[in-house]
């Protein structure tokens, strides 16, 4: 009989951080088909396009999020089955989310006991 049972799989990476599925509980998310979606919309550049179709008039100096990492941000939300935009408050707490959206890690900063500041470009919320 084969033995068929993986630890642990691995994806490809995104940007530094390395991404890989495994079963042994820690920080999860259930978001796992926001992979491909960011993959496809990297290789066709959808949420790039459509951001350069609005005019951000924010004075960049406070500016955190970009049009692109808002809009990707929606769409993925969006994607992944949530509509409101109350859901981000929870959302930006998701590892996974974070990941394909380009923002910090806020796994990364609860297991090493740092306290994340507002200012350290997580996901966007209210």
């Amino acid at each position: 009989m084969t033995d068929c049972i993986s630890d642990s799989f691995d994806f490809q990476d995104l940007d530094r951080r390395r991404l890989q599925a495994d079963f042994s509980g820690g920080f999860l998310s259930n978001e796992g088909g926001l992979l491909l979606v960011s993959e496809l919309d990297q290789r066709l550049g959808i949420t790039e396009r459509l951001a350069k179709c609005f005019n951000d008039l924010r004075d960049q100096r406070f500016v955190e999020h970009s049009v692109e990492e808002l809009l990707r941000q929606r769409l993925y939300g969006l994607v992944a089955g949530y509509e409101d935009l109350n859901d981000h408050e929870l959302l930006r707490r998701d590892p996974l989310l974070a990941a394909v959206v380009g923002k910090a890690d806020p796994c990364s900063a609860r297991t090493k006991g740092i306290r994340l500041q507002e200012n350290q470009r997580l996901i966007a919320s209210k």
